[in-house]
């Protein structure tokens, strides 16, 4: 279930973990992290797989309108 219209799903083979961020409003939106917390514990470092980026987990993160995140732990 969607919480503010971000879904966040993952999945995990072994240790290596893929979590994946839609926002799915056609605005910006800034929202709480701590539904997600068991995938994505605050201050834990993810590649995002799309940009390129080092993401670091905070306790209420941006995310653009449509943004697609694809979050890795490798």
């Amino acid at each position: 279930m969607p919480q503010h219209g971000i879904y966040v799903y993952e999945r995990s083979l072994g240790d290596k973990k893929i979590v994946v961020i839609l926002n799915g409003n056609d605005k910006e939106l800034k929202a709480p992290m701590d539904r997600s917390a068991e995938s994505l514990p605050v201050g834990s470092v993810m590649n995002d797989l799309i940009s390129g980026r080092s993401i670091t987990v905070e306790p209420e993160m941006s995310f653009a309108p449509r943004q697609v995140m694809i979050l890795a732990n490798f």
